[in-house]
């Protein structure tokens, strides 16, 4: 039937609440994960606390070391669990993962741990960013010739 009825006044409330409610902040918020460090929405985020007894299995001497300050200063290992101490949350793939007892695939305690920016580092400016990055611009041309087509 054409044109269909119009909508109730119940109907029309909830169509607006639930457009409202998916407008809410909370949806568009995201929290970084205390143990891969990754960026997730923070309905997919709980506290780490809940987990932290399972930390054990985060712990990785090869991938942490102190600050040197000068080339003579000896490596030694940072103890305890590769986390980002500065989050308290926890996504839910790794949560799961840690209870499982298993380190998740996306752990800083898989080597992907830097540790934390030296505040000499944290605040440079835009050319300094530029003269410490170090980029390599590469390019490959290839040349396809077709049979009957020389040009291409």
């Amino acid at each position: 039937v054409y044109p269909p009825p119009p909508l109730s006044h119940a109907k029309e409330a909830s169509i607006i609440c639930e457009c409202v409610e998916s407008m809410q902040p909370s949806a568009f918020q995201e929290g970084e994960c205390t143990v891969c460090g990754q960026l997730c929405p923070v309905s997919e985020l709980s506290w780490s606390w809940h987990v932290s007894q399972f930390f054990s299995i985060l712990e990785n001497d090869a991938c942490t070391q102190k600050e040197q300050t000068s080339k003579n200063d000896p490596i030694v290992a940072v103890g305890g669990p590769v986390v980002d101490l500065s989050m308290d949350l926890i996504c839910l793939k790794c949560r799961a993962s840690v209870r499982k007892g298993q380190v998740p695939k996306n752990a800083l305690a898989n080597g992907l741990w830097l540790g934390e920016v030296p505040k000499v580092l944290s605040k440079l400016s835009f050319v300094e960013c530029i003269l410490v990055s170090h980029i390599r611009h590469n390019c490959c041309f290839v040349c396809i010739a077709l049979a009957g087509h020389p040009k291409l």
